[in-house]
């Protein structure tokens, strides 16, 4: 059997609290990595700090990691807070050793499922494929701001001399490319968790370099792949529908656990018509018009990480627009709103609504989700803040 001790200094003191963490299935050099992934240990160890309060109170926070499962390693986090008077060192020693008592007496009579058990994802790398694209830096950038070491981060390029920043700081850049299989197994070996973001080759072969891609993550180990697809494709006869279509499919049934992050149309593309409006003054608008839910890549990064970081998506679907749904009209008239100039409205030909995708796949786009939202704990971006945010991209000098 080997021992590891843990070592956790307590907030604003001094002294140390130590414990002995005891693992039948811990590798020799003292990782948390099991030698195996098929092994049928029950696996408990607690691992407990106390830090410093406001107001000289101290909270205990306890853990206890309970694994139970066969092949996945499903490694389950339960956490109980409780808050207690000041107290000395070898009293608080006291109280914790008799909350640990106490939660593995109940971890072992109703199961950890019964007192909040989550899986933990804190020490798992995480794997962000087009890391140097819009989307992808706009993760990473998500991922680091919410917390996450860049020592858990493969962001994974085919210009990874772009992301130097990142290896700097302790992130692993590697070179890989759907188009060239050969360097996906080194570019995600390691990764426990992954965002696939979906390419943009047409012709037919996004679905086989996505192919490529999940076969290399599951091969090299990643658990969890998050792909970036499209909104409301199930029924959408367009052709760029159908290839998300086939490279969900494929992802679903590769053995992975999976999450569909079906990103509608970027508001980015509204920029260029809300310059046209603005220079001229006019807007051409069709009377078929479909209003749709244009969503920003950053609220699309913002949910991306959302799912890469917490427990509980997989294996779900999420459709993630803006929140509210916006034609060549609301875009006029928001433009009118923010310079206090008249945009004037004329009529175009029916089924000639103009370029930016309003007129793709018709009432299929025409959807709004609180998913942003739900994942995000923030509203989506409104129109008007998305233009307001980006003045000089739209508005004459």
């Amino acid at each position: 059997m080997v021992s590891r001790e843990a070592r956790l200094t307590s907030g604003h003191m001094n002294s140390e609290i130590r414990c002995r963490i005891m693992d039948p299935v811990l590798s020799p050099t003292n990782s948390y990595v099991p030698r195996t992934e098929n092994y049928r240990t029950d696996l408990r160890y607690a691992l407990y700090a106390i830090e410093r309060m406001a107001h000289n109170r101290y909270k205990a926070l306890l853990w206890v990691v309970n694994n139970q499962q066969t092949e996945n390693q499903y490694i389950q986090q339960v956490r109980l807070k409780m808050s207690f008077p000041k107290l000395n060192q070898g009293s608080s020693y006291i109280v914790i050793k008799l909350l640990t008592s106490l939660l593995l007496f109940c971890t072992t009579l109703f199961g950890a499922d019964a007192i909040g058990a989550q899986p933990t994802t804190e020490a798992e790398k995480i794997i962000i494929s087009g890391a140097s694209g819009q989307l992808g830096s706009l993760v990473v950038k998500e991922l680091l701001a919410r917390g996450v070491a860049p020592a858990r981060l493969i962001l994974v390029s085919r210009t990874p001399e772009t992301l130097k920043e990142y290896a700097v700081q302790g992130a692993s850049v590697r070179f890989g490319d759907f188009t060239k299989p050969e360097s996906l197994p080194a570019a995600y070996a390691g990764g426990s968790r992954m965002l696939l973001i979906s390419i943009n080759s047409g012709g037919g072969q996004r679905p086989e370099l996505h192919k490529q891609a999940i076969d290399a993550a599951v091969a090299a180990g990643v658990r969890h792949i998050a792909y970036t697809s499209f909104v409301n494709m199930d029924n959408n006869p367009s052709p760029l529908a159908a290839d998300h279509r086939r490279s969900e499919e494929y992802l679903k049934a590769s053995g992975a656990a999976w999450t569909m992050l079906r990103n509608h149309l970027y508001m980015d593309i509204l920029l260029n018509q809300a310059r046209e409006m603005s220079a001229s003054g006019q807007a051409a608008i069709a009377l078929d018009e479909t209003p749709m839910g244009y969503v920003t890549r950053g609220d699309c990064a913002s949910a991306a990480a959302a799912v890469l970081i917490a427990p509980g998506h997989e294996n779900k679907v999420y459709d993630i627009t803006g929140p509210e749904l916006i034609s060549r009209k609301e875009l006029a008239e928001t433009i009118t709103a923010i310079t206090g100039r008249q945009i004037s409205l004329t009529s175009a030909t029916q089924g000639a609504g103009g370029s930016g995708g309003f007129r793709l796949s018709g009432d299929y786009l025409k959807i709004t989700s609180a998913a942003v939202a739900d994942l995000t704990g923030r509203p989506a971006t409104t129109l008007r803040e998305f233009l307001e945010a980006n003045r000089d991209k739209w508005m004459p000098q």
